[in-house]
């Protein structure tokens, strides 16, 4: 069977058809390697690096955009 056919749903040849196509992505997925501290955080998405993710660091940020959220509605006029 070639890359082009694609076998009727529900047959056993479509299971097969699709195993054949999702099997590279999931051994890419399942052997890739783990960031470092994802044995004790848990880290599942996101950046390699927890410290990134502290609150802290984002107050400043999370201020200036509710800030544009609530004047989103304004008008500037020149």
């Amino acid at each position: 069977m070639n890359e082009e056919t694609r076998p009727e749903p529900g047959t056993p040849e479509f299971r097969e058809w699709l195993l054949e196509k999702v099997k590279p992505f999931a051994d890419q997925l399942f052997n890739a390697e783990k960031p470092e501290g994802f044995e004790e955080d848990g880290y599942i998405a996101g950046p390699t690096k927890g410290e990134k993710l502290t609150p802290e660091k984002s107050v400043a940020e999370d201020v200036a955009i509710d800030k544009a959220h609530k004047r989103a509605h304004l008008k500037v006029e020149k």
